[in-house]
C-alpha cells in the first residue's frame, strides 16, 4: 500500500510543518510506504508569498516591507531547509490542474491534521476534501480540523459532499466531531494531533541545539491573548529568568528577546530547554507536554476563536489548572506528568487503533 498525505505541509507555520512530519513518521513506523503530497494550493501560495517591492501600494505597506522583508526571507529559507531534510515529499509537485494524476501513484489518501477543512483559511479549496480521489481509492481523514464552530452556510453543501465520500473519519477536537455528525449523520473519532503520537525520544533524534544559555521563560504567541506576555514577564522576575518570545507580530515586544523567524527546529529547542512555557498556541501546549515542561496557557477571548482544539486536549488530560485567567494562574504546583501520561498513553492507543482499522478496512 502506498499512502499519500495531504496537509498544509508548505505553510510558514511551525505547528503545521511539525504535524505533517509527525504523521508521516508515524505511518512509516507502522510499516507503510508514504509521501507527503507536494500540493501547492494557489490561494495558500499567494498568502505565503513574499511581497515584491513592485506590489507595494501605500506608505504603510512600504514601512512593513522595510522592517519585515529580511526576516520573512530568513524564515522561508529555514522552513525550506527543514522540509528538504525531514519531509518525504512526492516526486511530483501538484496543483489543482494535475492533482488527479496522484491517483496513479497512491492507493490510499489521508487528509489532516490541521485546519484542512477550514474553507475560509484555504480559499474554499475542495482538494482538501479529497474531491480529486477516485471512488476505488481509500480516503481517510486523520485529526482533521474545521477551525470554526459551525460550517458557514456557503460551504455546507460542498463540505457535506466531501465528508460523505470518506471511508473513515477522525477529527482533532470535539467541536469537529459534532459538526461531522450534524452535517452528515456519520460517526467520527476524536484522535490526538500527530505530534503527540511521537515520544520525546523521537523529537530528540532531530538535529537541534540549545539557543539561549541563561534560564528563560518561553512565550509562544499565536492568538494575541490579553495578559499572556505580562504573566510571562512576572514569572521571569520571580524566577530570575529571561523571557524569550516567539511571535509573528510586525512590531517587536518590549522587554523580551524577540524571535520572529523561528524555524521548526529552533522551536523544538526553545521548548525543550525552557524553564517554563507560557502559550496561547495549541502546538505550544502539545510540545510542552511531550517535553514534560511546566507550562501555562491562555485562551483567545475573541468571539471567532480557535480554542476548541486546546479545550479538547486540556480536558482529556485534566490540565485546566494551568489556565491563565485575567492575568492570574493560582496553581503553581508541579504538573503530575505520571498522571498526565497515563491519560495521554490511553489516547495514543485509541488514535493508533483508528489508523490501524482505517487502513485495513475494506473499501
Amino acid at each position: 500500500m502506498r499512502i499519500g498525505i495531504l496537509t498544509y505541509h508548505n505553510a510558514l507555520n511551525v505547528g503545521a510543518v511539525l504535524q505533517a512530519y509527525a504523521l508521516q513518521t508515524v505511518l512509516t513506523k507502522m510499516g507503510y510506504n508514504c509521501d507527503i503530497i507536494d500540493y501547492r494550493s494557489a490561494y495558500l501560495e499567494e498568502i505565503y508569498k513574499n511581497k515584491k517591492f513592485s506590489q507595494i501600494k501605500s506608505i504603510k505597506d512600504f514601512i512593513k516591507w522595510i522592517f519585515n522583508a529580511r526576516r520573512e526571507k530568513s524564515k522561508r529559507l529555514k522552513f525550506e531547509e527543514f522540509n528538504n531534510q525531514y519531509q518525504n515529499l512526492s516526486e511530483m509537485v501538484y496543483t489543482k490542474n494535475n492533482i488527479k494524476d496522484s491517483n496513479e501513484r497512491y492507493d490510499t489518501f489521508i487528509v489532516g491534521s490541521d485546519q484542512v477543512w477550514n474553507m475560509n483559511l484555504n480559499g474554499n479549496d475542495t482538494t482538501y476534501l479529497l474531491d480529486f480521489v477516485n471512488e476505488n481509492k481509500r480516503k481517510v481523514s486523520y485529526a482533521a480540523s474545521f477551525g470554526y464552530k459551525e460550517v458557514p452556510q456557503k460551504y455546507r453543501k460542498i463540505t457535506q459532499k466531501g465528508i460523505l465520500r470518506l471511508n473513515s473519519i477522525s477529527v482533532r477536537e470535539t467541536a469537529g466531531k459534532i459538526i461531522v455528525e450534524e452535517l452528515t449523520n456519520r460517526h467520527s473519532e476524536v484522535v490526538l494531533d500527530p505530534t503527540l503520537l511521537l515520544d520525546k525520544e523521537d523529537w530528540d533524534s532531530m538535529d537541534y541545539k540549545r539557543l539561549h544559555h541563561r534560564d528563560y521563560i518561553l512565550v509562544y504567541i499565536i492568538a494575541a491573548t490579553p495578559s499572556i506576555l505580562e504573566f510571562a514577564k512576572e514569572l521571569g522576575k520571580k524566577h530570575n529568568c529571561d523571557v524569550v518570545c516567539i511571535h509573528n507580530s510586525q512590531l517587536p515586544k518590549l522587554g523580551v528577546k524577540n524571535v520572529r523567524d523561528c524555524s521548526p527546529l529552533e522551536f523544538l529547542s526553545y521548548i525543550k530547554h525552557a524553564k517554563y512555557v507560557v502559550s496561547s498556541s495549541f502546538h505550544g501546549i502539545c510540545f510542552s507536554i511531550i517535553f514534560k515542561k511546566e507550562f501555562f496557557f491562555e485562551l483567545d477571548e475573541k468571539p471567532n476563536n480557535n480554542n476548541s482544539r486546546i479545550e479538547t486536549l486540556i480536558g482529556i488530560l485534566d490540565l485546566w489548572k494551568r489556565q491563565i485567567i485575567k492575568g492570574k494562574c493560582f496553581d503553581r504546583e508541579q504538573i503530575d506528568y505520571e498522571k498526565v501520561f497515563e491519560k495521554l498513553n490511553f489516547e495514543k492507543k485509541k488514535s493508533y487503533a483508528f489508523l490501524i482499522n482505517a487502513l485495513k478496512e475494506k473499501i
